[in-house]
């Protein structure tokens, strides 16, 4: 599913069946903002996409913030970009290192080889994390993707 076009949202009708059937068969769904629209004020679209186009909700359920805390701290995130001390520990305050796992964001536009080797560097020498929880980072991908880590050789490491 998308949400690039400006101005348009994933159609309920369609959405509400593509999402019961993703819990049904406990599928592992992948958020990831979109580089392909427009960009906005000259700044990547990324940038706004996440923040306003999750951030507004009606809560007529009446959801509490400490049933959302709980519900985010067992999401799995990756550390694509987010090495550094000030959104690493943001990330530690809504989860635990057991479910953060390595991503680089290669490929991105603002992703060139000198900017994921800092981001590698900072994730390998970083004080929030013990060596153990480090090594995590490259493994924590096989509970997503068991299947796929069975064909890998050699469990990840961070590299760089």
């Amino acid at each position: 599913m998308s949400r690039a076009d400006p101005g348009r949202t994933v159609n309920p009708r369609f959405a509400l069946p593509v999402w019961t059937e993703l819990s049904r068969q406990r599928a592992t769904v992948l958020v990831h903002p979109s580089p392909f629209s427009r960009p906005v004020l000259y700044l990547p679209t990324a940038l706004f996409e996440v923040g306003f186009d999750t951030a507004r909700v009606g809560n007529t359920q009446q959801v509490t913030a400490a049933q959302i805390e709980q519900a985010a701290s067992r999401f799995w995130y990756d550390t694509a970009m987010s090495g550094s001390l000030p959104t690493l520990s943001a990330l530690l305050a809504v989860t635990s290192p057991d479910h953060v796992l390595y991503g680089s964001d290669f490929g991105a536009p603002c992703a060139g080889e000198d900017v994921l080797q800092h981001n590698a560097r900072l994730l390998r020498t970083s004080p929030l994390l013990s060596p153990a929880e480090r090594d995590g980072l490259g493994r924590h991908g096989a509970e997503l993707f068991p299947h796929a880590f069975a064909r890998m050789e050699s469990p990840a490491t961070i590299q760089g």
